[in-house]
């Protein structure tokens, strides 16, 4: 969970490592839809700020956003790529 200010007031979001949390190679496991399901809204946006992180550097982040989508139901929009230097 990382915190951030907004206009004077504090709230909070989530970031999310995805390979071997929610997915594994193309195997989505049993119940990562449903948990995340649960942070959205009534139009399917996120409540809170979310951030999805891969170090998978071998597909395009839109690409993999795009996989992430299709795979757990949700829209995901943008995604970053953690490197370890």
């Amino acid at each position: 969970v990382f915190h951030y200010y907004l206009q004077g007031s504090r709230s909070f979001g989530f970031m999310f490592d995805i390979d071997g949390v929610f997915v594994r190679g193309k195997e989505v496991f049993s119940h990562s839809s449903e948990a995340l399901k649960l942070l959205l809204d009534r139009r399917g946006r996120f409540k809170v700020p979310t951030v999805f992180v891969t170090n998978a550097g071998n597909t395009l982040r839109s690409r993999k956003a795009e996989q992430l989508s299709e795979r757990l139901g949700i829209k995901v929009i943008i995604m970053t790529r953690l490197t370890m230097r």
